[in-house]
């Protein structure tokens, strides 16, 4: 009888079109985030049909949140002022697993109205991310995934503009209140059950939360 090896362990095999986490950390660092910066300013250039917008990155291996530059691909026949519409803007290198989308218009806890609304961009797919380092330490909260803040225009609602240095603070004050939401057990109505495999993330693997 042949001998066994109950020791023995067979790998698991992956899934190479999906991002490991610690791919998905290296990107989330600070070098991660330059080298971003680097290929989004050789590579996308302000055009008619192209913009750059400054949004607000939580990544998964900081320890503060940054500004990041993000392609906005706008239509060529629109006024060469305008600034791309929120869901033109490209998140998904950020968001491997797809992206789940919350529109905030109030302050958290009041009913005073923001200036500007923000939208908050997470992962459809937390269980396969790594931990965000920023978010933990900069506003106590456990999320898994990256987290980016998109800045309305005040007049034309679904159009995006760039986040500026002097809001920073209030962002910090409005991303825990969707974090904490998102990192609760009401994630699970949301989400694809964990042996569900992940879609492209594309438009059409967005899903918005009221």
């Amino acid at each position: 009888m042949p001998r066994t090896d109950s020791s023995r362990r067979v790998p698991a095999r992956h899934n190479r079109d999906q991002p490991d986490a610690e791919s998905q950390r290296r990107q989330g660092s600070a070098q991660g985030i330059r080298d971003w910066t680097i290929h989004v300013n050789e590579h996308y250039r302000q055009t008619r049909d192209t913009k750059l917008v400054t949004g607000v990155l939580y990544a998964v291996a900081t320890r503060r949140s940054r500004p990041v530059r993000l392609p906005c691909f706008n239509d060529p026949n629109n006024d060469p002022r305008a600034t791309g519409l929120v869901d033109d803007v490209r998140v998904s290198p950020w968001f491997p697993n797809g992206t789940v989308y919350h529109c905030v218009h109030n302050v958290p806890g009041t009913s005073l109205t923001l200036a500007n609304d923000y939208t908050i961009v997470l992962s459809r797919r937390p269980q396969c991310a790594p931990p965000n380092e920023a978010v933990g330490t900069c506003l106590g909260v456990n999320l898994r995934g990256n987290l980016i803040v998109l800045r309305h225009h005040h007049r034309y609602h679904m159009s995006v503009t760039n986040v500026h240095s002097s809001e920073r603070r209030l962002i910090d004050y409005v991303v825990p209140d969707c974090a904490s939401y998102f990192s609760s057990a009401n994630l699970v109505l949301i989400v694809l059950p964990s042996s569900t495999p992940a879609p492209p993330a594309t438009t059409e693997n967005r899903i918005y939360v009221p």
